[in-house]
């Protein structure tokens, strides 16, 4: 398995607020997160969360625009979701989030900027079996890595993610 972490680059975009009901709901269907998900989680934009290889990635985020009067918050955020409406470097996440980076402005749009960093949590990496693998395929979803996995290989065979979920699948041969 090769974890990845981007260089330290800020982007700036839009902030905006959604409501996902659970971090498996989002586009990644984590099977395995850290309890803060459920609050602390963003949807990048199609570009940025490239077919799923942005999953399981984190950003630190925080509110730039003037409405926010010098707020200094900083939150770090999971990447569960794709946003197909947000331009390359927007965002979304969670209601309580957005509250907290902009010291209580309700959500709406305003201007953010984020950068990748090394998620904080710290456990060992698991591998979650899709439901359905059989002895003809096998689909797995790397968890608790801090910065992203980039590929896995299962007995020294290559897998390729799919494109849908967050998955790495091996064919039979």
């Amino acid at each position: 398995m090769v974890t990845t972490m981007s260089r330290a680059q800020e982007f700036t975009g839009d902030g905006t607020g959604y409501v996902l009901d659970k971090p498996s709901s989002g586009n990644c269907n984590f099977m395995n997160v850290p309890e803060v998900v459920s609050t602390n989680y963003v949807a990048l934009a199609t570009e940025r969360f490239a077919r799923t290889a942005a999953c399981g990635k984190c950003i630190q985020v925080r509110c730039t625009d003037v409405q926010c009067n010098g707020a200094t918050a900083t939150e770090t955020l999971y990447v569960v979701d794709r946003c197909p409406e947000c331009a390359k470097d927007d965002l979304d996440f969670s209601p309580e989030v957005f509250l907290k980076l902009t010291g209580g402005i309700e959500p709406g749009r305003l201007k953010m900027t984020w950068s990748y960093v090394t998620c904080p949590h710290s456990s060992d990496i698991v591998m979650c079996k899709k439901p359905g693998s059989s002895g003809f395929w096998l689909a797995v979803q790397p968890a608790g890595a801090v910065t992203g996995v980039s590929s896995v290989k299962i007995n020294g065979k290559s897998t390729g993610m799919v494109d849908s979920a967050y998955y790495f699948k091996l064919e039979s041969s």
